[in-house]
Order: C-alpha cells, then structure tokens, then sequence
C-alpha cells in the first residue's frame, strides 16, 4: 500500500467501542500474502485511552499491539485508516 511504512502514524478503530484511536506502524510483514499486502497489512502499537478503553484493562497498560491489521476506509472493527483531516 502506498504511503505505508514503519513508524507511520494512523488510526485504529477499537474492536469493542469501535472508538478511533492512534497507533504507530510497528512491523509490515514480509511473509504475508499478495492480497493482504495489497490491502496494507501490518501490526501497530496502539495508545488508548486508559480511563475509557476496555481494552486498556485487558491489557493493564496504555498501549496494546495488535498484529495482521488490514487497512479498512469505512472504518470496519480491527483495521486502520489513515488520521482524518481537520478543515478550518
């Protein structure tokens, strides 16, 4: 996927709320599939919201990886969007 690479900043939409929340690209895996990397597959390190997030008490913590994540642009559970863009 074009624009895709480690250390990029994006959006992941939480599997339980389907709140958006920021992550950093940690990992494109090299041994995935044509089809999912041509649907910009990679893992991220998420940062959530820790007072709201059920997620942040399963994980007791902050930040949560997640692996395999494919891009999705209507905002699916468990996949990522590049950040929205603010209009002034």
């Amino acid at each position: 996927m074009i624009g895709l690479a480690v250390g990029r900043i994006v959006h992941y939409v939480l599997r339980s709320s389907g709140e958006h929340r920021p992550a950093i690209v940690a990992n494109i895996p090299a041994n995935v599939g044509q089809g999912l990397m041509n649907a910009g597959c990679c893992n991220l390190v998420v940062f959530l919201d820790s007072d709201h997030d059920r997620e942040a008490k399963e994980h007791h913590g902050a930040t949560m990886a997640v692996g395999s994540v494919i891009h999705g642009d209507n905002h699916v559970l468990n996949t990522w969007h590049w950040p929205e863009r603010e209009t002034q």
